[in-house]
């Protein structure tokens, strides 16, 4: 139904504050209605955040505990035990900056999805716009993600005093933190409230729900970096809208990784060329530090091209284990390689302090033609693409939200 409030203006019988109206087009989405009703919404946000964990004997501390035994186990098990790469970056640190908008999108997914079934009583009895309900929800949320942000702050604060090799990007951290923020409320609620509407006539969507969501993670990077994908399974990961903003987060708060994966040879042939024969110094000193098998690997494939996957991958894997430990850089090596002012910037400084970052761009001069810049490390297209997504399901979830509404109302 759409519900508009008029002033009372002439005191006749028929001027109401409060009119009710039929339901009209569905693209109406009747978010003015909302407005109206923004202190109910408060009273539900302190509602929704107190109760959680009253009558507990930690309270909010919760807030805290919960993400950081996640992330230790984490830390332990793919880390430790099944030793996934975290791209260079502590891996407490990588977790975290993973674990802590996924949970925020996830509860906010699972708690919306309820909408319909968990406040059947409520709505039954009084009218208010019913959208009140799940945007209460996500607002309460929020102060749930900040409690969690700052316990991640606090560990990258800590890594960036120790010395630690991290490069937050401040400018962007101001300017899309904002923006992240609002995608995963936006993607969490259209999303929630879709299947909220759904749950109406098919119940069987509240189990599969708390179980896809778990699944969910495992084919967003929370626990291991977009490097690490293979090329061929890249996309189906870039169609999750959560994707795109997690790998975000994580290169505008930690930097963008130094890692050398195999999707970072831009002309393979080209280089596989130059470490065959070496004219150059570099590619001399890059070949004499290559195993056997990759440099017969080499040969072979320059005499007759074939899949090159698994020879990207060896080569991608050596080079990164001779950037781990020292600077590459001699006067003698590059003295025919022009560098850029970010290179010569780090040379400058200390290379000792961040080898890997300088190594990768030293190789990036050294053969501009054949890697591939890591740049700033947002996936600009990709997120573009994420937005698309949540406002089509923010759009879609809101009318169809509000038509699903009369007919609940009636089985109640």
């Amino acid at each position: 139904m759409d519900v508009s409030h008029e002033a009372r203006t002439t005191g006749k019988p028929e001027d109401w504050s409060l009119v009710i109206r039929p339901q009209g087009r569905w693209w109406e989405l009747q978010l003015a209605d909302v407005w109206h009703y923004r202190d109910l919404l408060w009273m539900f946000i302190r509602r929704d955040f107190v109760s959680v964990y009253k009558q507990t004997v930690l309270g909010p501390v919760w807030f805290f505990v919960q993400p950081l035994l996640t992330t230790i186990m984490f830390t332990v098990i793919f880390s430790g035990v099944a030793q996934i790469p975290t791209d260079g970056l502590p891996p407490m640190l990588f977790y975290l900056a993973g674990t802590t908008p996924w949970n925020y999108f996830a509860i906010c997914l699972t708690k919306t999805s309820g909408t319909f079934i968990n406040n059947a009583n409520l709505f039954g009895k009084v009218y208010f716009p019913r959208l009140v309900t799940p945007i209460s929800i996500v607002a309460s949320n929020l102060i749930q993600f900040s409690i969690q942000f700052l316990l991640f702050f606090g560990f990258l604060a800590y890594y960036l005093l120790r010395g630690y090799p991290l490069h937050p990007n401040w400018l962007m951290i101001v300017l899309l933190t904002p923006v992240l923020l609002l995608l995963m409320a936006l993607l969490g609620l259209g999303t929630g409230i879709l299947v909220s509407s759904l749950t109406t006539k098919y119940r069987d969507l509240t189990f599969l729900l708390t179980f896809g969501v778990q699944l969910a993670m495992y084919a967003t990077p929370v626990i291991y970096p977009m490097s690490n994908i293979p090329a061929k399974y890249r996309v189906y990961i870039e169609l999750n809208p959560m994707s795109a903003i997690i790998e975000t987060f994580r290169s505008i708060y930690l930097g963008p990784s130094p890692v050398l994966v195999a999707g970072d040879f831009k002309d393979f042939s080209a280089l596989a060329g130059k470490l065959k024969a070496p004219p150059e110094a570099v590619s001399a000193w890059v070949t004499n530090e290559l195993s056997s098998t990759t440099f017969k690997g080499l040969v072979a494939y320059t005499g007759a091209p074939a899949e090159a996957g698994p020879l990207e991958k060896a080569l991608a894997r050596e080079l990164n284990d001779v950037m781990r430990t020292n600077s590459i850089y001699t006067v003698a090596r590059f003295a025919g390689v022009t560098l850029r002012p970010e290179t010569q910037r780090l040379l400058a400084e200390n290379p000792s302090r961040d080898v890997r970052r300088l190594n990768r761009q030293l190789l990036e001069d050294a053969y501009p033609g054949e890697l591939t810049p890591k740049g700033s490390g947002i996936p600009w297209a990709q997120l573009g693409v994420s937005a698309a997504v949540t406002l089509f399901l923010l759009l879609a979830g809101i009318a169809i939200f509000n038509k699903v509404e009369k007919t609940f109302m009636d089985t109640v």
